[in-house]
């Protein structure tokens, strides 16, 4: 693999990751939100919003997986 090829592979786990933990980060605020109390929407909507952005978490993440599985051995070992 190019140096090329590694790095756009890089950049797209990166974006990747950030895209995972903003739907995580969303998922807290609709959380935060239901529980307040002090809600117009009914809580089936959030219900259902929490729902949709967790399958749109687990997309990203199996692409994260996929991302990290194809990049060169000493890239790919996990962070202490």
């Amino acid at each position: 693999m190019s140096n090329n090829q590694t790095d756009q592979l890089v950049a797209r786990l990166w974006s990747a990751k950030t895209d995972y933990n903003q739907i995580l980060a969303a998922v807290a605020d609709i959380q935060k939100t239901l529980s307040s109390r002090e809600h117009a929407i009914p809580a089936a909507v959030y219900q259902a919003m929490i729902e949709g952005l967790l399958q749109d978490a687990q997309a990203v993440q199996a692409e994260i997986t996929h991302l990290e599985s194809q990049l060169p051995k000493p890239l790919n070992s996990p962070k202490t």
